[in-house]
């Protein structure tokens, strides 16, 4: 009777152990992630603008490969200053839709502006 009391003791001591591990180990994960590792400064814009982006990026192959083409939804995960939005709204024409997101709203801020003054529909 004894050993069986000991034996439920040590399985229950063991999972008590086991759950808080892991519990202390998902919260410390959680934290990890509480605010984005690295912004651009907006005050950098020009440097995502600059026309030399186009010789080494390509964009226009990258969009071929993505078969992006009239009429589709797609959305632009980390649009920064819109290079990418702008020529992704010019590929899905008037019928798609280009969702751009970022996690700065400096950066929605300029895309909206840009949209704007270039007179594509937002």
């Amino acid at each position: 009777m004894i050993n069986q009391i000991t034996r439920n003791l040590k399985t229950f001591l063991i999972f008590t152990i086991i759950l808080y591990l892991c519990s202390n180990t998902y919260a410390g994960e959680e934290r990890k992630y509480e605010r984005p590792g690295h912004l651009f400064s907006p005050l950098k814009i020009p440097l995502l603008e600059d026309p030399e982006r186009d010789t080494w990026q390509k964009p226009e192959k990258i969009l071929h490969a993505l078969e992006i083409g009239k009429g589709q939804v797609v959305a632009d995960v980390g649009a920064g200053s819109g290079y990418l939005t702008v020529r992704l709204s010019e590929r899905v024409g008037t019928t798609g839709t280009v969702y751009a997101v970022d996690v700065q709203q400096e950066m929605l801020n300029y895309i909206s502006k840009r949209l704007r003054d270039t007179r594509l529909k937002m």
